[in-house]
């Protein structure tokens, strides 16, 4: 292996994803989100016709172990490793469309760990126009990893990351109204939980991690049911961006 492809990648502070991306179904548990954003930071995206400097091809990037310690801080993860990758390299993201139609995407072209060196990650060429080629699709949301990367909960990560989707240059509080169905899909919550009691879901699925989000990054978030009728349908999120700004 030559000493160039053992360089160490640059990790950015911001990953970006574009929009069908960010409201896609990940099936990805917390650990295996952080790899996947791990990997995220080591790309530089086409966002806009005006860059003259980006990645045209999937680089493969390169983490070394001792960066990998430092970024977990936990050694547990790295003898946990494989199994996590294994699990990870199988995992799919499906987006779905108003008419009913759907598509399904393997994420990765190259998962590789060698305890001596590091992890390396490579996507597959099918994500480059969710990732890479974001000039070309429904827009992309800008996500700062700092904040993220704290989050112990897929659901917390995810709420951010569908909320954030609103944000704009000017907007410090950003809203944004999720039918249940489409919720419990992009938070990819298993089709048999919490079917009968709503308070269970609301417990579990948004208050949990509201309350995670809530101490552990810069954004405060918050809620409220919509109901028809007597059945509650909808939910409005809410998420002051302010001091993130600063």
């Amino acid at each position: 292996m030559s000493k160039e492809t053992l360089k160490e990648s640059p990790l950015r502070k911001d990953i970006y994803q574009s929009n069908p991306l960010i409201n896609a179904r990940k099936c990805m548990d917390i650990i295996e989100l952080r790899i996947f954003s791990l990997g995220l930071q080591g790309l530089n995206p086409h966002r806009s016709l005006k860059d003259k400097f980006y990645d045209k091809e999937f680089p493969l990037t390169f983490i070394p172990t001792i960066k990998l310690v430092e970024i977990f801080g936990n050694t547990w993860y790295l003898h946990d490793l494989e199994k996590i990758c294994d699990k990870l390299f199988n995992a799919k993201i499906t987006l779905n469309d108003d008419d009913g139609s759907f598509e399904m995407f393997h994420i990765f072209q190259r998962l590789k760990y060698k305890p001596k060196e590091g992890l390396y990650i490579k996507f597959d060429d099918l994500m480059k126009p969710y990732i890479l080629e974001l000039f070309q699709t429904k827009g992309y949301t800008k996500i700062n990893i700092e904040q993220i990367f704290p989050l112990m909960s897929t659901y917390s990560v995810r709420l951010v990351e569908l909320l954030l989707q609103f944000q704009g240059t000017k907007k410090k509080i950003l809203s944004r109204k999720i039918d249940i169905d489409n919720l419990r899909f992009v938070l990819n919550v298993p089709d048999n939980a919490y079917i009968d009691r709503m308070d269970n879901f609301k417990k579990n699925v948004i208050e949990k991690p509201i309350a995670e989000i809530n101490k552990k990054t810069k954004y405060k978030m918050d809620y409220c049911p919509i109901k028809t009728g007597k059945k509650v349908t909808d939910f409005v999120f809410y998420m002051d961006i302010s001091k993130s700004l600063i």
